[in-house]
């Protein structure tokens, strides 16, 4: 954790390489203590986007489609680091995009780390960021995820999505990018807890 940032984060590249697309690997991993090292990661290096980044990228890699991995990277203080990063890093689209998909699988079936989400403001920041990069695909895509993930069966997330607006930004990327698979799956999913929860009211 304390080699240059340059090799620090082309580690994280070849983390993330490795634990992709192996489920053995990300348990591995979770085994050895990656996942809490990855967040001690962002945690020493709050003012390196690049490497703030590339640690999102490899959570969202080691996370996804494994529970404990999940568990760990909520306790680790994950949730709190990247909402931060996205604070710190607002004109970086690729880090928005890059922390906004590792929420997306951290918080994702996982009512605590939900509530973690919620301490941090995390929709507040995720609704920004759609905000803040209004023609990034990749931005959308991901914070529309996130979106979906956060206030699934969470009503203060769901309340704080209602009042910024929520739906009428997902529409809006809808609309901004017709063709692109990842955000109108993810922006439909969003929509439909938003529209669901107003149904329900």
């Amino acid at each position: 954790e304390r080699c240059p940032e340059a090799t620090l984060a082309a580690a994280l590249c070849g983390l993330r390489s490795v634990v992709a697309g192996s489920r053995r690997h990300r348990r591995l991993a979770g085994e050895l203590g990656v996942v809490e090292a990855v967040v001690r990661i962002l945690k020493a290096n709050a003012r390196n986007g690049l490497v703030q980044e590339r640690a999102a990228h490899a959570l969202h890699t080691l996370v996804r489609d494994d529970a404990a991995n999940q568990v760990v990277a909520g306790a680790s203080g994950a949730v709190k680091e990247l909402v931060g990063a996205m604070r710190r890093h607002a004109e970086s689209e690729e880090l928005h995009a890059a922390c906004a998909e590792a929420l997306q699988n951290i918080v994702f079936q996982q009512p605590e780390n939900q509530e973690l989400a919620r301490t941090a403001h995390a929709v507040d920041v995720v609704l920004l960021a759609m905000r803040k990069h209004p023609d990034s695909a990749a931005v959308h895509e991901h914070t529309c995820g996130a979106l979906w993930n956060l206030i699934a069966d969470h009503a203060e997330n769901l309340a704080a999505a209602r009042s910024g607006r929520a739906e009428a930004l997902v529409l809006a990327g809808i609309e901004r990018f017709p063709g692109h698979e990842g955000v109108q799956d993810n922006a439909c999913g969003a929509l439909s807890r938003l529209r669901l929860a107003g149904a329900e009211a």
